[in-house]
């Protein structure tokens, strides 16, 4: 997994990784961000390595179904440039524009 797509589904999960379950969460926390192999999170969980494959296919498509269906992360995102324009650009007349467009 490259970096670019690691952030994006690490930004996923902190929007709606609670929307998954405990034991895919745990998972994910100790694949992503202990950065542990399968084996090892295996190993420590006492399950298969294709066990925690499954966890984290399953996690990542819940995720992206949540960002899919929701587009919370995108709104955000789009709320986070308009700020960082006003931050830029605090002129009034820019500001009232960017507000408007929210």
């Amino acid at each position: 997994m490259d970096l670019v797509k690691r952030l994006e589904i690490i930004e996923l999960f902190d929007n709606y990784g609670a929307l998954l379950s405990e034991k895919q969460q745990q998972i994910f926390d100790m694949y992503i961000n202990k950065n542990l192999s399968y084996a090892e999170v295996a190993n420590m969980l006492n399950i298969s390595r294709q066990a925690v494959k499954y966890a984290l296919d399953n996690a990542v498509n819940s995720l992206n179904k949540y960002e899919n269906t929701l587009h919370f992360v995108e709104k955000l995102q789009k709320i986070k440039h308009k700020l960082e324009k006003i931050r830029l650009e605090p002129t009034t007349k820019e500001i009232s524009n960017i507000l408007e467009e929210l």
